[in-house]
């Protein structure tokens, strides 16, 4: 196996601001692929209430890394 050869791996998150109309909780989505193929991913609702959609998104992005 040659170790110089790089590995394709890439990475997506996304989240919605408020989506739960009962708790106003957002939902985080994330995947990893490598080489195209989808080897993780996780959809669940936020722990805690984000004030802005900005915070929203990183708390995505914190839970895909």
């Amino acid at each position: 196996m040659d170790l110089r050869m790089g590995i394709e791996v890439s990475g997506y998150c996304d989240s919605d601001w408020g989506g739960c109309i009962d708790t106003r909780s957002s939902t985080t989505g994330y995947m990893i692929c490598v080489y195209g193929g989808v080897i993780c991913w996780s959809s669940k609702r936020q722990p805690t209430v984000a004030l802005s959609s900005a915070e929203a998104e990183h708390m995505a992005m914190s839970a895909a890394v």
